[in-house]
């Protein structure tokens, strides 16, 4: 049986800004390169912009609890106890049928 293991995470906040930085590197490159007319230096800005953009969207925020919480969940559903809302919309908690 594999065990799960505690990874310990690096703030993102180094790799938001040098994302950015290059980000408005590569708009500076583009702009030259279009005064200065030179295809390939633009077409390469670009594609290296895209990547950079993409490389945005690897930036999540994770919230360590979410999975402790959906699995407490599913084990209250399985178990017969429903989390949710009531019939009159307030938030409530039921187990078999009674409000607690």
């Amino acid at each position: 049986m594999q065990g799960e293991r505690e990874i310990q995470g690096v703030a993102g906040w180094l790799m938001v800004c040098v994302l950015f930085f290059f980000a408005v590197a590569i708009v500076g490159m583009v702009v030259k390169s279009i005064q200065m007319e030179w295809a390939p230096g633009i077409i390469g800005g670009i594609f290296v912009l895209a990547l950079n953009l993409f490389c945005f969207a690897g930036l999540t925020v994770i919230n360590p609890n979410q999975a402790k919480v959906t699995t407490l969940q599913r084990i209250a559903q399985t178990a017969g106890i429903l989390v949710g809302e009531s019939a009159d919309h307030s938030q409530g908690h039921f187990l078999a049928g009674t409000q607690l």
